[in-house]
């Protein structure tokens, strides 16, 4: 995500979907009064994702950090039920 700051992304979790979504506002480069572009190459305007994710993920633990126009979403695994035997006994 180039040209974007952390203000500029928003992370939503709902029902198991992620929505990451922002914006990136134009910033033109200041040049001579009157000048003028020819091409800009760069694209600006607002975006939208969502990821559906497995239930083995612990929704409560995942962190997102953003550096250098790199966004990075981490997802735990959710702990696994742990299976016990149940015995069976005699009703008193």
């Amino acid at each position: 995500l180039p040209g974007l700051g952390e203000d500029d992304i928003d992370l939503e979790l709902e029902n198991n979907v992620l929505t990451i979504s922002g914006e990136k506002r134009s910033r033109r480069e200041e040049g001579e009064a009157g000048s003028r572009y020819h091409l800009v190459e760069r694209s600006f305007g607002s975006f939208r994702r969502s990821f559906t994710l497995p239930r083995t993920v612990d929704s409560e633990g995942i962190t997102a950090d953003f550096e250098a126009g790199v966004l990075e979403v981490r997802m735990p695994k959710a702990a696994e039920a742990k299976s016990r035997r149940i015995t069976v006994g005699k009703k008193a």
